[in-house]
């Protein structure tokens, strides 16, 4: 808050526009929509999801696409307060191939305003068929909104967006970018008077260039194969920009104990770590079992560098399970 704003509490909407406009000149020049930013993940869905229902208010029908996204099921009591018939979809049951996307587009209702669904999954960054929905939407001129968790970082600056689709890019939980179709009209909501500086665009800048976030196929690969039943995906459709382990005898927050002084950035979903036994249930589909929820471990490329990790996580993991490992004997008869 700067001097004025201390006796005059108030927020210009330029600057909201100043950002996207210095955003989109920076990092999106070639992109024929606009650009959007927003401070956190819900206000985006709010502004973009529950705004868009608003503006087309003689659509009563909505897709929302769940089992990646925590977020997206918070929407439900706004769609009720609007008289939205909302359909509920997992990321399984997404059409792959272009003409089973177009049948099953073709099945909506008329007033359908749009389809809500995640390009990939917020934990293991698994992509899911996505393209061939957001095409077929587009040729019914159907909004197609969806989100990036991961995959942006693949091809945030080529990757063209079309007309009635949007893409909410979650650079982290206090910066995102949504990049809009050039045939997106919902208009802005409270987003733009909040207050807003100009130095969200160096912030959005260091997100963007951050290099613990790079992609790197083939070492992931390497490393997840020599890791054998701990590797935890078996599908090559993912961000490769982390390895992703599962230790099912052991929890995983040992590991990251160990390992966070060396590794850094390392991370994974056993609920204690979270201070909620909601955070990973309910949302995630198909759901992993305790064993795995507790087990997960997350690594990021660059410490894949490490050419002791793999042979150190064995050795850990064998000590871990031997230190909680016993044997009852039977009592000896005197």
């Amino acid at each position: 808050m700067n001097s004025i704003q201390a006796l005059i509490p108030i927020s210009s909407r330029q600057i909201w526009d100043q950002v996207n406009q210095v955003v989109k000149e920076k990092w999106f020049p070639q992109h024929e929509g606009g650009v959007r930013c927003y401070s956190s993940q819900l206000q985006a869905l709010a502004e973009l999801a529950l705004g868009t229902g608003q503006f087309l208010s003689h659509k009563k029908n909505v897709v929302v696409v769940g089992g990646s996204n925590p977020s997206f099921e918070m929407l439900t009591p706004s769609f009720l307060r609007e008289g939205l018939q909302v359909l509920n979809l997992l990321n399984h049951e997404l059409p792959r191939t272009l003409p089973d996307a177009k049948t099953w587009v073709e099945g909506l209702p008329k007033d359908t305003a749009y389809v809500l669904f995640s390009e990939d999954h917020v934990v293991t960054a698994e992509v899911f068929f996505w393209e061939f929905l957001d095409e077929a939407l587009n040729e019914k001129r159907i909004h197609s909104l969806r989100m990036s968790h991961h995959r942006h970082r693949e091809d945030c600056r080529t990757l063209k967006v079309r007309p009635f689709s949007v893409r909410i890019c979650l650079l982290d939980l206090n910066h995102v970018v949504a990049l809009t179709g050039s045939r997106f009209r919902t208009p802005p909501g409270l987003v733009a008077g909040m207050n807003w500086e100009l130095d969200f665009v160096s912030q959005i800048d260091h997100l963007l260039n951050r290099q613990d976030f790079m992609l790197g196929p083939e070492l992931v690969k390497e490393f997840e194969v020599q890791m054998g039943e701990f590797a935890f995906l078996t599908t090559t459709s993912r961000v490769y920009d982390r390895a992703v382990l599962c230790f099912r005898e052991i929890n995983s927050d040992r590991m990251i104990d160990h390992f966070r002084g060396r590794l850094g950035l390392i991370a994974g979903t056993n609920l204690c770590s979270w201070a909620s036994f909601r955070m990973m249930s309910g949302w995630w589909k198909p759901s992993p079992s305790p064993e795995e929820l507790r087990g997960l471990l997350l690594i990021p490329v660059l410490a894949l560098n490490d050419k002791c990790l793999i042979n150190d996580i064995k050795q850990l993991y064998d000590k871990f399970v031997r230190e909680q490992s016993w044997v009852i004997k039977p009592r000896e008869k005197t």
